[in-house]
């Protein structure tokens, strides 16, 4: 298990700053699955939704930003996960873009990438491997959408995914279902590519791909665009 416990250049966990977050909220003293139930609650709604420019980024950079998408968001975990003695790994995946349907549907969303890498972070603890999903979209932000949209435009919305978050059961690992499998209909992934011990494994062998051009616009234009509609619907 040493491996999953490693620290890394994207893992940084041994930062100041990570280390003064697990410090203030006192995780260290809690049982292994309130500790994990609680920094669970800490990445998925104290840090923002948000698209970032890189998938890359450290996990005391995603803690500078204040805000992380999937991918960063993931990699905060398992810093601080592995900060507290919770093994890790990710499984990693390429989904089609339809999986972000909890962005609106308008000319920016027509011009993201057709497809994403995407990360799922596993953590061994009674003795098996569990995922866990769906610290992408935080609290205020799925309120947000429930306001915006009616019911059924909002159950569209997360038409990539099986279950919303609050079907993760912290109390009833060994039973549930969902942390044995992930929440990601099998039609919105493209490929499937296996687990690995660390994010700086995943994204070395599977680099960025896809139109340079778009990728471009993205980063520098088009990802802006859709934070402020994200933040315009967190304010509702």
């Amino acid at each position: 298990m040493k491996k999953y416990l490693k620290e890394t250049q994207i893992l940084d966990y041994n930062h100041p700053s990570i280390q003064r977050i697990v410090n203030q909220r006192y995780w260290k003293d809690f049982d292994t699955i309130f500790r994990i139930k609680a920094i669970y609650n800490y990445v998925r709604d104290e840090i923002k939704f948000a698209y970032e420019s890189h998938s890359t980024s450290s996990s005391s950079q995603v803690i500078l930003n204040g805000y992380g998408d999937n991918n960063t968001k993931s990699i905060l975990l398992m810093s601080f996960l592995r900060a507290v003695g919770v093994p890790t790994r990710v499984h990693g995946f390429i989904v089609s873009k339809s999986l972000m349907a909890s962005v609106p549907k308008d000319i920016w969303y027509k011009v993201l990438p057709n497809k994403f890498r995407h990360s799922l972070v596993e953590i061994y603890v009674e003795s098996d491997w569990y995922i866990l999903e769906g610290i992408m979209l935080d609290k205020d932000y799925l309120d947000g959408l429930t306001k915006v949209y009616n019911e059924p435009e909002c159950e569209n919305l997360f038409l990539g995914l099986k279950a919303s978050q609050e079907d993760i059961d912290f109390e009833n690992l060994k039973v549930n279902p969902l942390l044995k499998k992930s929440i990601i209909k099998q039609e919105y992934i493209l490929e499937d590519l296996g687990v690995f011990e660390s994010p700086d494994k995943f994204y070395f062998q599977y680099p960025k791909q896809g139109n340079t051009i778009k990728n471009f616009f993205f980063k520098n234009l088009v990802r802006h665009l859709l934070n402020k509609q994200i933040d315009k619907i967190r304010k509702q």
